[in-house]
């Protein structure tokens, strides 16, 4: 009976750390796969690595939508989410995102009348369902929405300039989306 209680232990003791690492790994799995997405070089001997800024959201939705020289309005929405963002970056980022609903709302609603019963969360997918959107559009929607929530839920401190930057690439998409902003 001892050694059965030996050995459970030391089998208990040994998989106590690798379980523990595994369990913290889990639980950061997307800080994780975002990091190691933007490893550029590596060297072990000396354990360097080098990790690259991650690309601007602007870049990348222009890239994955195969758009060209597309323009972002600098009408009236750009000066408002410029000057919002000036007294307070969380609600410029909250008002660039809504305007991006209702051009997903508005944009849904062309193509399917009964959106109006679609949770928000959904038109992104909904939209790539529908092919309104490519699969490199509905990503950018998904990263745009995750800073939003970010800094909705967990109170994410984001600068003024980081700000309007986020309220471009929102304008950026309601431009792709071929909504309208609200006025």
């Amino acid at each position: 009976m001892e050694t059965i209680l030996n050995f459970a232990g030391t089998v208990l003791s040994s998989l106590f750390w690798p379980l523990c690492i595994f369990l913290i790994a889990l639980m950061f799995r997307e800080n994780i796969r975002s990091i190691l997405g933007r490893i550029t070089s590596a060297d072990f001997n000396g354990f360097s690595v080098t990790i690259s800024e991650q690309r601007d959201l602007r870049e990348k939705i222009v890239q994955g939508a195969n758009i060209q020289n597309i323009g972002i309005s600098s009408g009236k929405e750009s000066a408002l989410i410029e000057e919002i963002a000036e007294t307070s970056s969380s609600a410029a980022i909250i008002y660039a995102y809504s305007q991006l609903e209702n051009a997903m709302k508005k944009k849904l609603l062309k193509t399917d009348p009964s959106a109006n019963n679609y949770p928000v969360n959904e038109y992104p997918r909904i939209l790539l369902k529908h092919k309104v959107v490519n699969k490199e559009v509905f990503e950018a929607l998904d990263e745009i929405r995750k800073i939003r929530n970010s800094v909705v839920r967990y109170n994410l401190q984001v600068d003024s300039e980081a700000a309007k930057v986020y309220g471009k690439n929102a304008e950026l998409l309601i431009n792709i989306i071929g909504g309208e902003t609200h006025q």
